[in-house]
């Protein structure tokens, strides 16, 4: 993809990001799986590490349209943009801004000090639910703004694509909820 304007670096920010999630998620479902009491929870986990395997797919192949090499290690920049690209390379540099999402990266945090917060207590499988969940919802904003931006760019295919992953995603997240509505026991509040 050839970047012409601050929305062409913006996209391929998007995409990638999303592709270092997603990656990222599927190696921490396993984890989620193995951690997990129940029986429904570690269903649900396993079942999204195979759709995760199969949004990976389907961002590479968006990458493979757009002519965008995923596996380059930063942004490469605006190529006809001039003065105006190099201003807004230096600033997306200084705000470290290439294909790691520091939104993701501090979600995936969070919910390893959780886990490890709650692990081997009663509160285990809420805090697995409860780190998967946000998650989910980061993945379904990044996808929800890569649909938009495809749209406008008339990538219909990648829009396909992407909507694809944002309902695995939307569903996923009502999973979650539906597993803590009927299975998490919770203990109840003290009568005041």
């Amino acid at each position: 993809m050839e970047k012409n304007s601050a929305l062409d670096l913006f996209l391929e920010t998007g995409l990638r990001h999303l592709y270092t999630a997603e990656r990222e998620t599927h190696d921490n479902l396993k984890t989620l799986a193995s951690q997990s009491s129940n029986q429904a929870l570690k269903d649900a986990f396993s079942s999204h590490i195979l759709e995760t395997e199969n949004q990976i797919r389907r961002l590479q192949q968006s990458f493979g349209m757009l002519n965008i090499d995923p596996t380059s290690s930063k942004i490469q920049g605006i190529s006809n943009f001039a003065d105006k690209g190099r201003e807004l390379m230096k600033t997306l540099l200084d705000l470290n801004f290439t294909d790691r999402s520091k939104g993701m990266d501090g979600i995936l945090n969070e919910g390893k000090e959780l886990i490890r917060h709650f692990a081997d207590t009663d509160s285990n499988d809420i805090a697995l639910i409860s780190a998967a969940h946000k998650v989910e919802h980061y993945e379904i904003a990044c996808y929800d703004l890569i649909c938009f931006l495809c749209e406008h760019y008339k990538q219909k295919e990648i829009v396909n694509l992407m909507k694809l992953s944002l309902e695995e995603e939307k569903r996923m997240g009502e999973k979650l909820l539906e597993i803590a509505r009927r299975d998490i026991k919770l203990p109840l509040f003290p009568p005041s």
